[in-house]
């Protein structure tokens, strides 16, 4: 599953010196090719459009079709509205968590293999964390006006991560994602595209992790934005860390 010619040493030292890491080509490419298809082939309401705030400052997700389409308009402005005034605010389309138990479907997949022996010990040598369970994970789908504002994910996990799967983006698109310094007011020299194939992941155990957030999709994108998303997290009785 994950690309055997990476090089394990150099990207330890990336993930310690920085509590943060990308990894290009990190799995094999039919797989990545499999997970991609997928999502590319998705009818429109298999997505929920993910929106922060909705009219009581809460977190909602609307099934993606034409029946929703002025409420989805409603939501986008509330959160413009709330992006304008310095609050945390986004709205991107995401997968629901809504398979049935016995699913094989590409995402399913990816769902069960993050956990599987092989990527715990990748991400063992890697952070030096005993990852156990995946705390939250998503496929996102950011289209033409998506974005998602500035914030920190210190309380889901001890590794936040976003594997990209978009083909041909090019970083005028927006759709990046950038990291902030620990005071918030610059973006450090971590600004990442989401080339295909590509993981993104970062200590979120340690302090409450950078500052991060994705710019702005320009509308009418020819390309699509996916990825795959979330927080890798310990049982109580792994919260010390490995010393490999």
């Amino acid at each position: 599953m994950i690309n055997t010619d990476l090089n394990l040493r150099k990207l330890k030292y990336q993930f310690l010196k920085d509590g943060i890491v990308t990894i290009e080509n990190w799995l094999d490419p039919v797989y990545a090719e499999e997970l991609w298809e997928h999502l590319n082939t998705m009818p429109n309401d298999w997505w929920g459009v993910s929106a922060r705030p909705d009219l009581n400052d809460n977190m909602q997700i609307i099934k993606w079709n034409d029946e929703n389409t002025k409420v989805i308009e409603n939501h986008e402005q509330l959160a413009r509205d709330a992006f304008e005034k310095g609050l945390f605010s986004y709205i991107f389309r995401r997968t629901y968590e809504d398979h049935y138990a016995e699913c094989y479907c590409a995402e399913c997949k990816f769902t069960k293999d993050v956990l599987s022996k092989e990527v715990v010990n990748f991400l063992a040598f890697i952070t030096d964390y005993k990852v156990t369970q995946i705390n939250e994970l998503f496929a996102s789908y950011y289209a033409g006006g998506d974005f998602l504002s500035p914030h920190s994910d210190g309380p889901n996990g001890v590794l936040g991560f976003v594997y990209n799967l978009s083909k041909n983006w090019r970083p005028e698109w927006g759709g990046n994602l950038h990291f902030q310094n620990m005071q918030d007011d610059r973006i450090i020299d971590r600004v990442n595209v989401p080339r295909f194939n590509t993981l993104t992941m970062f200590d979120i155990a340690t302090t409450q992790g950078h500052t991060h957030f994705v710019s702005e999709v320009v509308k009418n994108v020819p390309e699509k934005r996916f990825a795959m998303a979330g927080w890798w997290g310990q049982s109580d009785e792994n919260k010390d860390t490995l010393q490999l």
